[in-house]
């Protein structure tokens, strides 16, 4: 696994889209969407996931998973 690349960096952002109107769903009500969005680059390559979750989804990704993927130089074995 040593001959793979390392991944150079992990960034995320945090989107908050307003609904068109209030929504519910019989347990909650919202009026806006938050999707948070990650990068990762690795050389010329950047990779890019999303999902629809809280903020706090954000700092898992570029804090937690970025450790864990450039310091440990091994983005293939995440213990």
């Amino acid at each position: 696994m040593s001959g793979l690349p390392a991944v150079e960096r992990v960034d995320s952002a945090v989107h908050t889209v307003p609904t068109d109107s209030p929504e519910a769903d019989g347990a909650a009500a919202w009026d806006h969407t938050t999707r948070v969005l990650v990068t990762v680059r690795c050389r010329d390559v950047t990779g890019l996931g999303y999902t629809y979750a809280q903020a706090a989804a954000a700092w898992t990704a570029s804090d937690l998973l970025a450790r864990a993927l450039t310091e440990q130089g091994r983005p293939f074995r995440i213990s």
